[in-house]
């Protein structure tokens, strides 16, 4: 989304998206870490799948590309569901994928999770490494869901909204609920909150210079 402070602030990101690199059994790569050699070796040779041109499945291989030089064949779908479709289904060998999409897949071993585009591993899959171990230097792109409200607001009923949302946020019965669909509570403070969507900025302007993406029509 595009952050102007002088129309809203923020009062606190909700939860991120827990997505991972998923492949099928059997298939040409057993582990993150071959999937970049190989890519490194043989650019454009597999594709993977994403929920469209500059979603955040797109920007994290865009910036696996930009730190290792490991290049996919980007196959961009209508939605994460059809992406998680297609590699089900043979057509694509790669796909990044929110959690919470794929994970009766997952459950009836039809896909294996290669690596958490992430920084740290979930405690739910420890085994599985997460991206900023094998590529010294990424960062997260922004899949995450925010608390907003109206600029200027006056700090005391800005520091009511905000506790009042984190509280409902970290009770367990959210909690709970928000990890079924695949995301992690984050709950920061509006300060924090407002350093991360920043910094995100600066990251999607590096990825997508990098990467030389064109406006679509």
């Amino acid at each position: 989304m595009l952050f102007r402070s002088k129309d809203m602030t923020p009062v606190t990101a909700m939860g991120d998206a827990v997505m991972l690199v998923f492949v099928q059994p059997g298939g040409p790569v057993k582990s993150m870490r071959e999937l970049i050699d190989y890519a490194k070796a043989n650019p454009d040779k597999l594709s993977y799948g994403s929920s469209g041109f500059g979603s955040i499945h797109h920007l994290a291989q865009e910036q696996v590309a930009m730190i290792t030089g490991a290049q996919l064949l980007h196959i961009p779908y209508k939605t994460g569901t059809d992406s998680v479709a297609a590699l089900v289904s043979g057509q694509i060998p790669v796909t990044y994928a929110i959690l919470g999409s794929i994970g009766p897949h997952l459950r009836a071993g039809k896909v294996v999770p290669l690596a958490r585009v992430g920084t740290t591993r979930l405690e739910s899959m420890p085994q599985v490494p997460a991206l900023g171990e094998l590529v010294p230097g990424f960062e997260s792109p922004p899949g995450w869901e925010g608390v907003f409200a109206p600029a200027a607001l006056p700090q005391p009923v800005l520091r009511r909204i905000h506790g009042e949302a984190v509280k409902a946020l970290t009770s367990n019965a959210v909690k709970s609920k928000v990890a079924e669909i695949g995301f992690d509570v984050i709950a920061n403070t509006p300060e924090e909150f407002t350093a991360l969507i920043r910094s995100q900025i600066e990251l999607v302007t590096r990825i997508a210079r990098t990467a030389k993406f064109q406006p679509i029509d």
